[in-house]
Parts: structure tokens; C-alpha cells; sequence
């Protein structure tokens, strides 16, 4: 008869121990659709809401790009207008200008005229090197100043009732320089036009 092994080399299944757990069922294809589309969607959703971002934020720049271009073209418009008023301006003045000269001009030239003679006086030169019978002719108005001031330069003074006040000449045979009130109104308007502040037909 064998021997008998002991009691402790035996394995038993211990018949309380609870039961292994069974391992989750596999899903159903349905399931596995489901999933897929689920996750699908939150990928897609994710992707347009950036999409979404990236574009509005393209749009905002392009708005804002735009917005710039407007302004600058405003802001170009109104210089255009600003300018073309200014030089109206400016020619509106100018013809004020040249009115307001040509209105006062006469006047100021009869009561300035005696501060004007010393100039006639130099350009004819030196009294002594003058042409033979060189004489300095005023209008009526100013002949007694005109003698008190110049009389000592050696140089006849006579009235000339054609000439206008603020105008004067010294003549002699064959010529004759000339203090012309209507040279200094063109002088005037010459200045103005250069300035480009008289219409040409004025100027």
C-alpha cells in the first residue's frame, strides 16, 4: 500500500472565496457606431470653433485693414477740399488786396509823393551832369513843397497840370525820367499775381 501524502501539500479551492468578476461584454456594432460618431462630432466641433475663431479674427483684420483704407482716402479727400479752399481763399483776398491798393493808391501816392521825388532825383543822376534843360515837373498840388524841399538842388521846378497827383517826371528835349502812379499799380498786381492770388485775366 503507498504512502500517504499530508494534508498540507493538498491544494483545495476554497469553495467561500467570491466569484472572479466576468470581463465586460464586447460592444455591439451599434455601440461601436455610436461611439465613433460621438467622438466625430466633438473632434468636428472642436475644429470649427476654431475654424470659427481663425476666421473671425481674419475678419476683424480685413475690417479693420478696410476701415484704414477709408480713412486715409477720407482724410485725402478733405485735404484736396481743404486746399482747393484755401487757394480760393487766397485769390478772393488777392482781388480784395489788389482793389483795396488800387482804391487807396492814388490818395497815398499825392500824399506821399515829396517822399517819392528823391528817387525821380537819383535816377536822373547828378543835377550838374543833366541833359540841358532838365526839369522837374509836379503837379499843381505839390509844387510849393516840392520847391521848399528841392528847390536848392539846382534843378528847375515847374507845375504840370496834366500830370495826376502821386505822379511826377523830370523832362528835357529828348527824354525824360518819370515818376508813374500806374507803374506801381502794375508793380502791385504783378507782385499779386506771382503770388498766385489774382485770376490770370486780372493780372
Amino acid at each position: 500500500m503507498g504512502a500517504l501524502l499530508p494534508l498540507r501539500a493538498l491544494r483545495l479551492p476554497d469553495l467561500d472565496a467570491p466569484a472572479a468578476p466576468l470581463p465586460p461584454p464586447e460592444p455591439t456594432l451599434e455601440e461601436r457606431i455610436a461611439a465613433a460618431r460621438a467622438e466625430g462630432f466633438a473632434a468636428g466641433l472642436v475644429e470649427g470653433e476654431a475654424r470659427g475663431r481663425a476666421a473671425a479674427e481674419t475678419g476683424r483684420a480685413a475690417m479693420a485693414e478696410e476701415s484704414i483704407r477709408l480713412a486715409l482716402l477720407t482724410m485725402e479727400d478733405l485735404r484736396a477740399e481743404a486746399v482747393a479752399a484755401v487757394e480760393e481763399n487766397a485769390r478772393a483776398l488777392g482781388e480784395l488786396l489788389f482793389a483795396a491798393f488800387d482804391a487807396a493808391l492814388p490818395g497815398a501816392a499825392a500824399r506821399h509823393a515829396p517822399q517819392m521825388l528823391p528817387r525821380l532825383l537819383e535816377a536822373l543822376g547828378p543835377v550838374e551832369e543833366a541833359p540841358s534843360g532838365a526839369t522837374l515837373r509836379v503837379p499843381p498840388a505839390i509844387l510849393d513843397l516840392a520847391r521848399e524841399r528841392f528847390g536848392d538842388r539846382g534843378l528847375p521846378i515847374e507845375p504840370d497840370p496834366s500830370l495826376p497827383e502821386g505822379d511826377a517826371r523830370i523832362a528835357w528835349r529828348d527824354g525824360a525820367v518819370a515818376l508813374v502812379l500806374e507803374d506801381r499799380r502794375r508793380e502791385i498786381r504783378e507782385v499779386l499775381a506771382s503770388l498766385d492770388l489774382l485770376p490770370k485775366d486780372t493780372a
